[in-house]
């Protein structure tokens, strides 16, 4: 059983929610966290409002044209062995 990263309750619950939103921040990331990134620098990682509430930071596709506020819609990149959640502008 999961527990809430904050306050470690174990009563926390998964909840599915539509995952839009609009970019609350961002930064260009010029050096790669993992070896395995060091081929897409430079990269942007934004800080995401979901409409449903909660806050993400995830990677940004398409990034050109970021403004604060932008929409944002989820798209999934394939890895070899996992796929991560990343979010492209609208438009």
């Amino acid at each position: 059983m999961g527990r809430c990263p904050w306050c470690a309750d174990p009563r926390s619950t998964r909840e599915e929610v539509h995952a839009v939103g609009s970019v609350y921040s961002w930064v260009v990331v010029h050096r790669a966290f993992r070896p395995e990134f060091a081929a897409d620098v430079p990269y942007v990682v934004a800080t995401v409002d979901l409409d449903a509430g909660p806050r993400l930071a995830l990677r940004l596709e398409r990034p050109a044209g970021i403004g604060f506020g932008s929409r944002v819609h989820p798209v999934f990149h394939r890895h070899a062995d996992w796929t991560e959640l990343r979010m492209a502008l609208d438009g």
